[in-house]
């Protein structure tokens, strides 16, 4: 089997692989797009924020997490302008921001087809990177869902496939250009989600690799004045509170390392990634020249590969993390993979093996799918729970007075003014915002009070649901 050549076989198994995952992965999205309630990742807290930036009012500022309705903003500013243009143009809804993220994962497809074909200069190759992305479970559990993971992978990999794939050469205005559009799209993944800083050093590294000082400084110096001017502009009309909730907050979130190896073992006992790593071994095994030479883009997507492992392993041991840490891996194995394929001499040393292990990858996608698929038909059962509460709470709490959830939508839906936009940040987070949060619960105040705890806050009774 000639890797640089089209296989038929190859082709007809990966064309099924990445309909069958189109197939879920739609599937998975309407469901969730139509679904009128939270997810469960609590996007309704993004809410707040968002709508504050889309009248232009700065979501950072110190005051906004101390007055009512106290909201407090864990996100990039990038990602909530976007979201408040859809509350601003449509009003309060989630399906604006879940078909965005829907259109991410088809813009991160794009980008490492084409990094893979430009590199191995095989459709087929470009097709393997396509099937090995929306194939994994990451992707399947994420799309569609108002987070700013996929807006954030989708960002920073425009930058990184502008800047992998470029002509080394041109005229001089074009690659100004070019190197304005990549700084543009890597500093809006960090204004997206502030973690997302290792694509700025592939970008970095790249030129570097290749010897190109003079686009490598551009870029940085590009890059740079562009966050410093919205850093600085954004933490003076917060009175610095942007660099606390966006810099300084995050780093004191208590880590539990059971929960990093609990998201860690999710992530790689998945079917999927099984199958990558039999095909992983599968590529060393065959490999005939161990020792053959390195080019620059395989060592940097090494690095990267290596880097953002760390970094996923470190930051999904937080309290309250989930397995969107992982995205980033995700995509950077879909490159590495098709481009060792391609990169070995002659042919596998056993072509069925491979073909094998592509369609135990297919069969497993089809089983993490339909998993997922039936998780979204236990939420649309348990759509009438949802209701109820909705319903009692217009039916029995004033209409002037707020409430507090932990799902906001609960209180939205009711017609409700809703305090505490994210209960995350004020349950531990931020003491004095802590404080406030357990003085305001406990202050009689609020009509009602939709919580999973099991303490009952006095001046409450309990009401139990029918459903």
């Amino acid at each position: 089997m000639h890797l640089n050549n089209s296989s038929d076989i190859e082709k007809k198994i990966l064309l099924i692989g990445i309909i069958t995952s189109t197939f879920f992965l739609i599937g998975i999205s309407i469901s969730r797009i139509l679904y009128p309630f939270d997810y469960g990742g609590y996007e309704a807290g993004i809410w707040s924020p968002a709508f504050l930036s889309a009248h232009g009012v700065n979501p950072y500022k110190m005051n906004l997490t101390t007055n009512p309705p106290y909201t407090m903003a864990p996100y990039g500013i990038a990602y909530y302008g976007i979201v408040g243009l859809g509350l601003r143009i449509i009003g309060i809804q989630f399906w604006f921001a879940r078909i965005i993220s829907m259109i991410c994962v088809l813009i991160c497809s794009i980008c490492i087809s084409k990094i893979t074909f430009h590199f191995t200069g095989c459709k087929n190759k470009a097709m393997l990177s396509i099937f090995l992305f929306i194939s994994q479970f990451p992707i399947q559990s994420w799309i569609g869902v108002q987070r700013p993971d996929l807006l954030a992978l989708s960002f920073s990999f425009l930058g990184i496939t502008i800047a992998l794939t470029q002509n080394p050469s041109g005229k001089y205005l074009k690659i100004i250009l070019l190197l304005l559009v990549q700084a543009f799209f890597l500093g809006a993944a960090i204004l997206t989600r502030q973690i997302c800083i290792l694509p700025v050093g592939v970008v970095a590294g790249w030129y570097f690799l290749n010897k190109q000082y003079t686009r490598l400084i551009i870029f940085l110096l590009l890059i740079a004045s562009f966050l410093s001017v919205v850093f600085t502009w954004l933490n003076k009309t917060s009175d610095g509170g942007y660099y606390w909730q966006q810099w300084l907050m995050p780093g004191t979130v208590e880590k539990n390392f059971e929960i990093g190896k609990e998201h860690f073992l999710t992530f790689v006992k998945s079917p999927v990634i099984i199958g990558i790593i039999f095909l992983t071994i599968l590529i060393w095994a065959n490999k005939k020249n161990k020792s053959e030479q390195t080019t620059p883009y395989t060592t940097l997507i090494l690095v990267y590969l290596i880097m953002s492992f760390i970094l996923s392993a470190v930051t999904a041991s937080r309290i309250g993390s989930n397995i969107n840490y992982y995205l980033e891996l995700t995509a950077i194995i879909t490159l590495i993979i098709p481009l060792y394929i391609a990169r070995i001499e002659n042919s596998l040393a056993s072509k069925n093996i491979y073909l094998l292990i592509l369609i135990f990858i297919l069969l497993s996608l089809s089983f993490t799918g339909l998993r997922i698929c039936r998780g979204e038909y236990f939420r649309w059962q348990a759509l009438p729970y949802f209701n109820e509460i909705v319903t009692t709470i217009e039916q029995k709490t004033p209409e002037n007075q707020p409430a507090y959830s932990d799902y906001p939508e609960l209180i939205v839906a009711a017609n409700r003014l809703y305090f505490f936009n994210d209960f995350v940040q004020y349950d531990g987070r931020a003491p004095k915002q802590h404080l406030l949060f357990n003085e305001v619960l406990s202050s009689g105040k609020l009509s009602a009070i939709v919580t999973a705890s099991e303490d009952t806050p006095l001046g409450y009774y309990r009401y139990k649901l029918s459903n």
